[in-house]
This record gives C-alpha cells, sequence and structure tokens, in this order.
C-alpha cells in the first residue's frame, strides 16, 4: 500500500524536496510515524541528521525506481 501510495505522489510530483522529516513524510504517504521508522529500521527509506533525522527524497523516489 506505501509504494502504491509512494508511486502516485511522485506520478503527481509531489516529490520535490530534498528533504522531509518524519512527519511530512508520513503525511505525504499516509501512515504513521511509527510507518515511517519501521521503514527506515528495515532499510527501506534513507535518512540523514540535520538537527533531526530526516528522509531523503531520493530515497522516496528511488524506491520506484523514479527519477
Amino acid at each position: 500500500k506505501q509504494v502504491a501510495i509512494l508511486y502516485e505522489k511522485i506520478q503527481n510530483n509531489k516529490i520535490e524536496k530534498h528533504t522531509y522529516t518524519v512527519k511530512e513524510t508520513a503525511d505525504l504517504l499516509g501512515v504513521t510515524c511509527k510507518t515511517i521508522y519501521n521503514m527506515i529500521e528495515k532499510g527501506q527509506l534513507e535518512t540523514v541528521m540535520l538537527g533531526h533525522l530526516k528522509v531523503l527524497g531520493t530515497s522516496l523516489k528511488e524506491k520506484l525506481g523514479a527519477s
């Protein structure tokens, strides 16, 4: 389900930023922050620490092979 939502967001050009907070990522995918943390722990999303944990926009796009 998350992949389908992500694919729709990418197709609609909604993933435009370089980094997203966990909350922004959760809101974008329509899931909870806990789900995003689980995805991060499983290596499904790449992150960086910029004061707080940030999800890379490129990671969201690469998950589906979009550019």
